[in-house]
């Protein structure tokens, strides 16, 4: 996996505790009807990752569905 901030050996199970936790806070402020508020209030930058994040999954669920391993 290269040089990469993650350890190999975990970076999967780092990365789904994190984006657990950015999802739980969407579903969280989605359920209490300030989503719009809560993606507003974040700082440039966390925006700016928010963004990145989206696109990422997108990326991401495209790769996944070419493997066979996880159809």
């Amino acid at each position: 996996m290269g040089n990469y901030p993650n350890m190999s050996y975990c970076a999967f199970e780092n990365t789904f505790r994190a984006l657990d936790q950015i999802t739980t806070a969407l579903i969280e402020a989605r359920n209490e009807g300030r989503l719009e508020e809560f993606v507003n209030d974040l700082s440039m930058d966390e925006r700016v990752a928010f963004e990145q994040i989206v696109h990422m999954a997108h990326d991401l669920i495209a790769v996944a569905e070419t493997c066979d391993e996880l159809a």
